[in-house]
């Protein structure tokens, strides 16, 4: 029997942007009629969502408040469009602009610390992986995420799974049932050193602890699923050394088949393996779905240039068949400035290739990226 499961992927939506209200309604629809459209092309219905953070644009309450309706909003088109049902499982994670900024007293003082500190002060990382509530510095962490928490704890729009949470706001595991099968999520946050505005590419930190804490056994809690998706807002070289280095440890093709996160606001697809497993983790990481037309790039700290920022969306799709997992992705780009004329198109920059028919349905091509059993 075959067996598939299909996602959205949405990652940076900035909601309370200005500007956001005036583009919303016409993006809202656009995106809903994309949705059902390339709904109708892999012929299935969606069956989780993964939003992967900066979900508002400064972590502000009312902005949360406010992207439920928008939410309920799209929910709403897209059930309007189709003859199918839209009502997915939800899953998201914090991205920098989704935490409140501290105080600038705080900044000249805790925060700085926290981050300037990170890598050569060992107390004040163990307040943080031992979630030590005594601490100024976990203390930092839950406040400027606390807008952020209580928006995730209630969110109701579309359902969620039991959620088991971590040592971090926003950190998570759950799974669900898909036929015979069960999928695993592990969110984690990446954002929580982010704490100004200052740049943070290879200053960010991810810890094997954070996912310890969520899973309870790393090495049997993966075998309990069929497949297991990670979601993270940063990619990794937004990590330390030392991040990256648990990430890759981590992120063990024969735990994880998939990684997703946002941040870059621009769509790549990468592999990633160890030397202990023939499997390949599969890298996706979307474009911005709203926000700014470019962002700055650094070197050494100094802006260099800006490059023009990318929008859309993905959606993929796994197919279990005959023993085997085949994945396949379709990324979508839209151009914000021609707001009069708003139309998702197949983001060529992945290589989209036809099929064996010469028919082109803006996909990837199908990959293997493991084995299964029930």
């Amino acid at each position: 029997m075959t067996q598939t499961f299909s996602w959205l992927h949405l990652t940076d939506l900035h909601w309370g942007l200005q500007g956001c209200d005036e583009l919303w309604p016409k993006l809202c629809q656009t995106l809903a009629e994309d949705i059902v459209t390339v709904q109708k092309t892999i012929c299935t219905s969606y069956e989780a969502i993964f939003f992967t953070g900066d979900i508002v644009q400064n972590g502000d309450a009312s902005q949360f408040n406010t992207l439920n309706d928008r939410l309920r909003e799209l929910k709403q088109a897209v059930e309007a469009l189709s003859s199918e049902p839209f009502d997915p499982y939800f899953f998201a994670v914090p991205g920098n602009h989704d935490l409140e900024r501290p105080a600038a007293e705080l900044v000249s003082s805790g925060a700085c610390k926290l981050i300037d500190h990170w890598q050569d002060d060992p107390a004040i990382q163990e307040a943080i992986w031992s979630a030590d509530s005594t601490s100024p510095y976990f203390q930092l962490v839950k406040k400027a995420f606390q807008n952020y928490q209580q928006w995730w704890d209630n969110f109701d729009v579309f359902k969620k799974p039991k959620i088991k949470s971590g040592l971090l706001p926003g950190d998570f595991s759950a799974n669900f049932n898909l036929g015979n099968y069960k999928i695993g999520v592990v969110g984690l946050n990446s954002s929580f050193l982010q704490l100004d505005n200052r740049h943070y590419e290879g200053r960010l930190e991810l810890d094997q602890r954070q996912m310890d804490a969520v899973c309870e056994s790393v090495n049997d809690w993966p075998a309990q699923q069929v497949t297991n998706f990670l979601l993270t807002h940063h990619s990794a070289n937004w990590l330390s050394d030392k991040g990256l280095k648990a990430y890759q440890e981590m992120l063990d093709p024969e735990h994880f088949a998939f990684h997703l996160c946002g941040h870059m606001h621009d769509s790549r697809t990468m592999n990633f393996k160890n030397n202990r497993s023939e499997k390949k983790s599969r890298i996706y990481q979307s474009s911005s779905l709203m926000g700014l037309d470019g962002y700055s790039v650094y070197d050494r700290g100094d802006i260099t240039h800006v490059v023009d920022r990318r929008h859309g969306y993905s959606v993929g799709k796994l197919t279990f068949k005959e023993g085997k997992l085949y994945a396949r992705l379709w990324p979508r780009e839209v151009n914000l400035r021609q707001r009069a004329n708003l139309k998702f198109v197949p983001d060529f920059t992945m290589n989209l290739p036809f099929d064996s028919e010469g028919r082109y349905d803006g996909g990837t091509r199908a990959v293997v990226v493991g084995a299964y059993c029930v």
